[in-house]
């Protein structure tokens, strides 16, 4: 029975309301945190033109890392450069683990290929509201986009080979729809397929509010919450018998580490 996209989006929404929920739980603890390493602050604020900073990206499907780079346009917005590290699942991945072995590992039913997603893109980081006090917090606001290319690497699993005159044998092979399910052992080593890499081309587009909470001027401690949707011009195929997207909607949480300088 096909699946609505209405409510794929709302299960997405779910999600990140979840995640809001965290958020606001753990980021008064985050803050002391590394209020703890800066107890005073300068008396004399000064304009710091640029900034460099990354971080870990955890997303509602997937993880990855961050780098971004800020200079300066006027003391309120600053030009960003964006550059993103992601894997992105598919929705409908669900991880097996078979019964009729002892110790099996675990794989995605379905899964023909990872997909890993690198973006690089420009855009603008609006300051909303400068720090109240010392050590209060500053509320931005990002806006990026650009192009990205994606990944594809397929996925290769163990199989118990009956072709071999032995018991428990077992070989490697490119994991498709038509294998027997029931002499899947589980997931090949990670290594497995790199060099049979496809790409995808396409754009992003993101959007989120950053808190930024250093003591220090010269420091970037700032945690970012927002959406990102990815746009790929076909399909991108990371499942079998089941439909695949050419959009990505997925909201993400990180946090970032860096320095300010002249």
């Amino acid at each position: 029975m096909p699946i609505n996209n209405n409510f794929i989006l709302f299960n997405q929404f779910k999600r990140i309301r979840n995640i809001l929920f965290f958020i606001l739980f753990s980021f008064s603890g985050i803050h002391l945190i590394f209020a703890q390493e800066n107890p005073e602050i300068k008396d004399n604020k000064i304009l710091y033109k640029r900034e460099m900073s990354g971080s870990i990206v955890v997303h509602t499907n997937g993880w990855g890392i961050n780098y971004r780079k800020g200079n300066h346009i006027t003391g309120l917005r600053k030009g960003i450069l964006e550059i993103d590290l992601v894997s992105m699942k598919h929705n409908k991945e669900v991880k097996s683990y078979n019964p009729y072995f002892n110790n099996p590992k675990g794989f995605i039913f379905g899964k023909l290929n990872s997909l890993t997603i690198l973006r690089t893109g420009f855009g603008f980081l609006q300051i909303l509201n400068e720090k109240p006090y010392r050590g209060g917090v500053e509320l931005g606001c990002l806006i990026a986009g650009g192009f990205e290319i994606g990944f594809l690497k397929p996925i290769y699993v163990i199989v118990l080979d009956s072709t071999v005159n032995y018991n428990d044998y077992f070989s490697v092979r490119k994991y498709k729809y038509d294998i027997n399910q029931d002499i899947i052992y589980g997931k090949a080593s990670f290594i497995r397929g790199f060099d049979e890499i496809k790409m995808q081309f396409g754009l992003f587009t993101k959007l989120g509010f950053n808190f930024d909470f250093s003591s220090y001027y010269e420091y970037v401690r700032a945690l970012q919450v927002g959406v990102v949707l990815d746009l790929y011009p076909k399909p991108v195929p990371i499942m079998a018998l089941t439909k695949n997207n050419s959009v990505f909607l997925t909201f993400y949480l990180n946090l970032n580490i860096g320095k300010r300088y002249n």
